[in-house]
């Protein structure tokens, strides 16, 4: 699971990019195939359905994942929604 790798839970993190995308994309080139496996549906390669994204107390419309800006100072939660019977 992405906490075994990311152990602090929150911390600040620098990257080149400015989009949702693209901090998905470096924090799996940086972290590699565990965190892949967390975000992304293995079958498609595309964000995990299960998982919500909330950036600064707002929670992102799935559609606006790919072009959401974020800038520095923005906190991002990402949420994996569980479900049980």
């Amino acid at each position: 699971m992405i906490y075994d790798i990311l152990k602090a839970g929150r911390f600040a993190y620098a990257f080149p990019g400015n989009t949702l995308s693209e901090l998905i994309d470096d924090l799996i080139e940086k972290y590699g195939e565990q965190v892949r496996d967390s975000l992304k549906d293995q079958r498609t390669q595309i964000l995990d359905p299960a998982i919500q994204i909330n950036i600064n107390n707002k929670y992102i419309i799935r559609d606006h994942f790919c072009y959401q800006k974020i800038q520095e100072g923005d906190k991002i939660i990402f949420l994996k929604l569980l479900a049980g019977g």
